[in-house]
């Protein structure tokens, strides 16, 4: 998946999680802060029929949605299910107006299905990349930074709280955006640098969260890195 919302999907066959019922996963989804005017990656929701017989699929929608913000982006469920079988459908999410947006996934079926509900958070604080890349790092050593641009696009300052990382990363001392409470200017940017920094080998995930005064706060970045062998 990337940044344009693309993505790749195939059938999922012999998917049981309850031997007397049909379900969606996630039970909820939320999306991902997303810059207004732009869209989300895109969210799977796996429908399985855990049944021994199939269930006739009539509909798949989304309700409840204030702003008309969420959308399914594609399906390949037809219209039977069969035992122990599963579908996928896509949904995407696009900002249009700032603050949080709600709304569910339906389900039309022969048997009833919970419906999923969906939040999204439409900010006008953007940071570029929206997914930083880390080269594999040797656990127990510290990368050279990677910059993450913050900007903010509000229509007025957006006061800095703080900015911290979780997991095996850390913030480098060359970061220039304003923390404790300081202002960044109306359509201003300034960089965060942050260092990768593995514990040990294998895949190593955290976030960069900014807490600030944007009209979704805190405003979470996913970072993630390899820790190589020494």
């Amino acid at each position: 998946m990337d940044s344009n919302g693309n993505s790749s999907s195939q059938m999922v066959g012999n998917v049981v999680t309850d031997n007397n019922s049909a379900a969606v996963t996630p039970t909820s989804s939320t999306f991902e802060p997303t810059f207004v005017g732009s869209k989300s990656l895109v969210h799977i929701f796996t429908l399985a029929n855990s049944l021994s017989n199939a269930i006739a699929l009539n509909s798949w929608s989304i309700s409840g949605d204030l702003y008309n913000e969420f959308s399914i982006y594609g399906s390949n469920c037809g219209s039977t299910l069969a035992p122990h079988h599963s579908c996928l459908i896509k949904i995407i999410f696009k900002a249009t107006t700032s603050g949080v947006d709600r709304a569910e996934l339906d389900i039309g079926a022969s048997v009833p299905i919970t419906p999923v509900p969906l939040w999204g958070y439409a900010t006008q604080a953007m940071t570029t990349p929206t997914v930083p890349t880390f080269a594999d790092q040797t656990a127990g050593t510290t990368s050279v930074p990677q910059t993450v641009v913050l900007k903010n696009a509000q229509l007025a300052p957006m006061s800095i709280e703080q900015i911290g990382v979780t997991g095996d990363f850390v913030i480098d001392a060359s970061t220039t955006c304003p923390t404790g409470r300081k202002q960044l200017a109306m359509g201003d940017s300034c960089n965060i640098a942050v260092r990768f920094s593995p514990t040990t080998t294998g895949p190593r995930t955290g976030n960069l969260t900014v807490h600030g005064s944007a009209t979704v706060s805190p405003y979470s970045v996913s970072l993630g890195g390899n820790g190589a062998p020494p």
